[in-house]
């Protein structure tokens, strides 16, 4: 699963992110945030705070194994049985 904005969110925008889904973040870079593969429940009245705070709208996605991300300095990681793994 993963959460991306259209672009970088700042500290207010963070701070209730990872208020909801903190210990869940494997990686991120300030606008994509991979989580990890544990059965998360997240709903939709949390991410309605997270996308006021960050003004700007908020996606949340569920991922196939093979699926690829890239963040924002060109990296990219792939879903794997195991998780994501930087490729």
């Amino acid at each position: 699963m993963s959460i991306q904005f259209d672009g970088p969110i700042d500290a207010e925008a963070r701070a209730e992110l990872i208020k909801l889904i903190g210990r869940n973040v494997l990686v991120d870079d300030g606008q994509n945030f991979l989580l990890s593969n544990e059965n998360e429940t997240i709903l939709q009245f949390q991410m309605a705070q997270v996308a006021n705070a960050a003004k700007q709208p908020v996606k949340v996605m569920l991922h196939d194994e093979g699926d690829v991300i890239e963040m924002r300095d060109g990296t990219k990681y792939r879903v794997t049985p195991n998780g994501w793994r930087k490729i």
